[in-house]
């Protein structure tokens, strides 16, 4: 997750209208902290929906944690704020909406410190409703203070350091928040790795052409999957065209439609169905355009990754005698996808 270390300091509110400055725990911005983390002092403020005493997260898995209930308008909110936040730009969908499922929720009142510039950061907060103020130089230096507004977000290094924050936060109203610690933010991102990360494997074992691999080859490859979506009427190959990635459908449906058959639908695939596999052997072109007919996930690969990391297929499939390569790059129905037989698939 490189990503992640390269953070904006944008201070995002009130709809997603950025305002330039720290989110409270920039590490450029640590020269303005005491040398030594401040002791920690009471929060005054109240929690609904979990326990104030969050610091102390011990080991746990993603289906023991706690799910606190909030209203659409909550979600849409976090959700939200996480997607105008690039320090979440690697952590996909699936993985926000377990974060935001967790969140518990904050009332702070006027006047309360939510955290404090030299305090070890652990929480990660999204502003649901008020205003707080971000004192770059503490209470000596106002002229430095930023307002961030609902639908803003502070606080993000937490879910990977624990470094002293760098300002104080205060509310300058009635405020409602709702905040995630950096140890449940790790589990959700490991846990929910490693079960898509098994669901590649499962995939790629069905896939006969990758046959030969052993298990551990096709983990590096599940870990290499790069993830895309497609919105309904999006091609995602084109007939002759020249092929460099192999497909598993992680959801939706997909059309193929063939030029010598006047672009009529001759096949229709869905989750847990492949294709293009034989773009990992050559870029002979494709035999058939794929079209996304609902909404699509696919995860991919590009031959050049499965080249770097386990060598050419040729030589792997040669070496461990596999002979089942029929020289046709053929879409293949190992889910639910409702596959119509075809001459030559793409």
């Amino acid at each position: 997750m490189e990503a992640l270390q390269q953070l904006d300091t944008t201070v995002r509110g009130d709809g997603g209208q950025g305002r330039r400055g720290s989110t409270g725990d920039d590490p450029a911005a640590q020269d303005s902290a005491p040398d030594k983390p401040a002791a920690r002092r009471t929060r005054a403020k109240e929690v609904f929906g979990g326990d104030d005493e969050a610091d102390d997260v011990g080991t746990f898995d993603l289906s023991s944690l706690t799910k606190y209930t909030k209203s659409e308008s909550v979600m849409r909110t976090i959700i939200k704020a996480m997607n105008d936040n690039t320090f979440f730009a690697e952590v996909d969908n699936e993985q926000k909406t377990d974060i935001m499922l967790v969140m518990e929720g904050v009332h702070v009142k006027k006047g309360d410190v939510v955290f404090k510039a030299g305090e070890v950061g652990d929480f990660f907060y999204v502003i649901q409703s008020g205003q707080v103020e971000l004192l770059m130089g503490g209470d000596e230096m106002p002229d430095l203070n930023i307002q961030i507004e609902a639908g803003g977000s502070f606080g993000e290094l937490a879910l990977l350091y624990t470094d002293p924050r760098a300002a104080t936060i205060r509310a300058s109203e009635e405020t409602e928040l709702w905040r995630v610690h950096g140890k449940t933010f790790k589990q959700v991102v490991v846990e929910s790795s490693a079960k898509k990360r098994k669901q590649y494997e499962q995939l790629l074992s069905a896939v006969p052409l990758l046959s030969t691999l052993k298990n551990s080859e096709r983990a590096k490859i599940a870990d290499t999957l790069e993830e895309k979506t497609y919105e309904a009427g999006e091609v995602l190959i084109r007939e002759n065209d020249r092929g460099d990635f192999f497909y598993v459908l992680m959801s939706g449906e997909v059309d193929f439609s063939k030029a010598d058959h006047h672009m009529e639908v001759v096949m229709t695939m869905s989750e847990g169905d492949y294709f293009g596999e034989l773009a990992l052997l050559t870029d002979s072109q494709r035999r058939a355009t794929a079209t996304a007919k609902t909404s699509v996930k696919v995860a991919r690969m590009h031959r050049r990754d499965f080249t770097r990391l386990l060598g050419p297929l040729q030589d792997i499939m040669t070496f461990r005698k596999y002979d089942g390569v029929s020289g046709e790059d053929t879409p293949v129905s190992s889910g639910s996808g409702t596959a119509t037989p075809v001459s030559a698939g793409p």
